[in-house]
């Protein structure tokens, strides 16, 4: 049973970071050179796992359920909890969108057609799945996964032979913080945190191990996806990476490559949807279907507004620098409020995120 809570708990937390991130590493990667962008990650990973502790610990010592804006009241008061909602709508709406995007584009590259009507066939489903809730997502939330990973295998493995090493010596010193917003909007999953405090029944322990598998795994698995995709393409890889990749390597690889990258943005939109609809509903009071909704809905508009004014990389880079940044200072205010991190190496950990994400932000205004 206990393995069972941890598994579910780590198959959320994966889920819920692996999506649209993903298909757009492995090109803002390629702009700067495959060894400057391993160490971003690793760096960037080391603090998203480190924040991602640190709401642990306020997920754990606040009683009630709620979401990231109920905890930002309890701990920064009610301009804490406005902040917070504002900002995480902005992130969640933008993660949709770009899912929403993305899985469209997927499907037009391998049957063709319009990817208009490919996003609209794949918002239906799933967005009926968002408003069924926890336990319909939590059924499958594994079973995708390990499909995903699967996929994700096949596509490494049988695209070695494929590897030209002369692609990982490219290094562009001038692109250097290129790819810091879609690595850090490839790393966030703290919406996730709460919901997996429920699957795995309040449980510390069990929550502690989810959360440090959940936020481990996705950095390993995007060092090796972004090395052997590299590897293939090199500075021709696609703004969604798996689409060149299939030009490169034949057409089966098209189907592969972009079936990964469905699976990927649907796990995803799932938990993230899910998050972003209990937020109306645990910490606005709002009812569950005027809370799916907001949820859903919403993104969908903002989707057919913008799908022809930016690209799948501008909203994923621009959303993880400002709105994933603001949302990590956040999570660090509120919990150096807990007398449990009170010590002098907790706030100088909070520090030096802050810092990371404040440079982050600062880097994008110029």
């Amino acid at each position: 049973m206990k393995h069972s809570y941890v598994l579910e708990g780590t198959a959320t937390m994966i889920g819920t970071i692996i999506g649209a991130g993903v298909l757009g590493l492995p090109y803002v990667i390629s702009k700067v050179g495959l060894l400057v962008g391993v160490i971003q990650i690793l760096v960037l990973g080391f603090i998203i796992l480190a924040l991602n502790l640190l709401l642990t610990q306020v997920v754990l010592n606040t009683e009630g359920n709620h979401q990231l804006p109920g905890y930002a009241r309890i701990y920064l008061g009610k301009i804490g909890m406005l902040v917070m909602g504002a900002v995480m709508i902005f992130v969640n709406y933008g993660a949709l969108v770009a899912y929403i995007f993305g899985v469209g584009q997927s499907l037009a590259a391998v049957f063709g057609g319009n990817s208009l009507y490919y996003s609209l066939i794949f918002f239906a489903p799933f967005s009926f799945f968002v408003y069924k809730g926890l336990d319909f997502i939590r059924r499958w939330e594994v079973y995708l996964n390990i499909i995903l990973l699967i996929i994700a295998g096949i596509i490494c493995f049988s695209i070695i032979p494929k590897i030209n090493i002369e692609n990982f010596a490219y290094t562009n010193m001038g692109h250097l913080f290129f790819p810091y917003g879609v690595i850090l909007f490839a790393l966030l999953g703290g919406i996730a945190i709460p919901e997996v405090k429920e699957e795995v029944r309040k449980n510390k322990e069990y929550l502690t191990k989810a959360v440090i598998l959940g936020s481990l795994i996705p950095v390993i698995f995007y060092i090796v996806f972004s090395l052997t995709i590299i590897g293939v393409t090199g500075t021709e890889t696609t703004e969604i990476g798996t689409i060149g990749l299939g030009e490169k390597v034949g057409p089966w690889m098209i189907g592969m490559g972009n079936l990964f990258a469905i699976f990927a943005m649907s796990t995803s939109f799932l938990t993230i949807g899910l998050g972003v609809r209990q937020t109306f509903n645990y910490d606005y009071n709002i009812r569950k279907i005027y809370a799916w909704s907001l949820a859903c809905l919403v993104p969908l508009i903002l989707f057919l507004i913008v799908r022809n004014l930016v690209g799948f990389n501008d909203i994923i880079g621009f959303v993880g620098t400002i709105g994933g940044g603001i949302e990590g200072i956040l999570i660090v205010l509120m919990s150096l409020k807990l007398k449990q991190l009170q010590k002098l190496h907790y706030k100088i950990l909070g520090s030096v995120i802050i810092l990371v994400f404040i440079l982050g932000m600062v880097s994008l205004i110029s």
